[in-house]
């Protein structure tokens, strides 16, 4: 569940839990940190990969995908922050509001980017969180 710069967990018996970011804290920070720790600027979408290693989050004002591995507990950016608009590196694509993201068995990913009025797709082995 995605509630005001927060990604929250509710368990099989209804319990909310606090999974990542800072409840009303804008902004984007924390790549390399623990998620709890790290800023989340608007959740907007929310996917898990097939293999339920990791969360990734869509955010819209802070146009980013941010990945949260299950294994270690850290956070990273996958894509977004840059200023490249077309097929370059996915750190430096410029990215507008991702309202829907999905995480395929091969490895990619499907999102949509917004303002462009586009799907887009990352494609393995180029999306790995970087730290800034």
């Amino acid at each position: 569940m995605l509630f005001r710069s927060t990604v929250l967990r509710v368990s099989p018996a209804g319990t909310v839990h606090h999974f990542a970011g800072r409840l009303l804290e804008d902004g984007v920070t924390g790549d390399g940190g623990a998620p709890l720790a790290a800023r989340i600027g608007y959740p907007t979408a929310l996917a898990w990969d097939p293999a339920g290693k990791r969360v990734l989050v869509g955010s819209s004002q802070t146009p980013r995908i941010r990945s949260i591995d299950l294994t270690d507990n850290r956070i990273g950016t996958l894509a977004g922050g840059g200023t490249d608009a077309e097929d370059g590196l996915v750190r430096d694509a410029q990215l507008s509001d991702v309202f829907g993201i999905l995480a395929e068995p091969g490895g990619g990913i499907l999102f949509t980017d917004g303002a462009g009025g586009r799907l887009r797709r990352l494609l393995p082995p180029r999306i790995e969180p970087h730290t800034p």
